[in-house]
């Protein structure tokens, strides 16, 4: 990644980003070390429909924050000890200014990951230093749609807050007949319909865990400010084992 995101915003050090870069990295290892995790236990994961009201997704995305990524962060700060206070989130929000409605609004970010040990790189407070991201079910195909709406608004949110060149994005796929690769294929086809998002690159299979295959990268543009580029690390985890309908 570090010479992908060296591309990224070229009025800044190298350094800057070959530190964020590493930090993104750690992190995506870590979600995805988790989600080796999730699969040795193999959880079974139903709502009581009748006494929540809470949205399956949801529901998915508390039970890998809650029950995974806030109680396992040994295993990222033993690896990477400058990770040792980082923290994850759900549903956090933050102000962006949407630059085709033309007004300020509060974007709800499903999962927040922050205390990178940044703040020296971009001078700012460590809390206001984040990496996002955003999740859906994926049962079937026709639901990567609502996936890349996903990454579009990453290029016309505007953020008030320090945006790094790198988002995240995750599919809890539900059924048995799709994979990462089915999965990640629909995606690429689906892209280039999304009209104020230019794709520079569509997603390609990167390898940021040794026992996990489903991580791709992209490459976008903002639609924002200098118009820079920015990378989406997408994690497509099988969860077709995990969900009881």
């Amino acid at each position: 990644m570090i010479n992908n995101a060296s591309k990224f915003i070229r009025k800044r050090g190298v350094d800057i980003i070959a530190i964020t870069a590493n930090r993104i990295d750690a992190i995506v290892w870590y979600v995805s070390e988790c989600y080796q995790l999730i699969c040795k236990d193999n959880p079974k994961y139903q709502i009581d429909r009748k006494n929540s009201k809470i949205k399956f997704e949801d529901y998915l995305r508390f039970r890998l924050v809650d029950d995974y990524l806030r109680k396992n962060k040994c295993l990222i700060a033993s690896k990477y000890p400058e990770l040792a206070e980082i923290n994850f989130h759900c549903e956090e929000q933050t102000e962006y200014y949407d630059i085709n409605k033309k007004e300020k609004n509060a974007d709800k970010i499903d999962i927040t990951v922050n205390r990178l040990a940044l703040q020296e790189a971009w001078n700012d407070t460590d809390e206001n230093i984040y990496f996002a991201i955003e999740c859906k079910r994926i049962k079937v195909l026709s639901d990567c749609e609502a996936y890349t709406i996903d990454t579009e608004k990453f290029a016309n949110r505007s953020y008030l807050n320090t945006r790094l060149p790198l988002e995240g994005q995750l599919a809890f796929i539900e059924s048995g007949k799709l994979n990462h690769n089915s999965v990640s294929t629909e995606i690429n086809k689906r892209l280039p319909s999304r009209t104020t998002l230019t794709t520079k690159q569509l997603l390609i299979n990167t390898s940021k865990h040794s026992s996990f295959n489903g991580c791709y990268q992209s490459i976008h543009k903002r639609n924002y400010n200098k118009k820079e580029d920015f990378e989406v690390l997408h994690l497509l985890f099988d969860y077709s084992s995990f969900v009881v309908e």
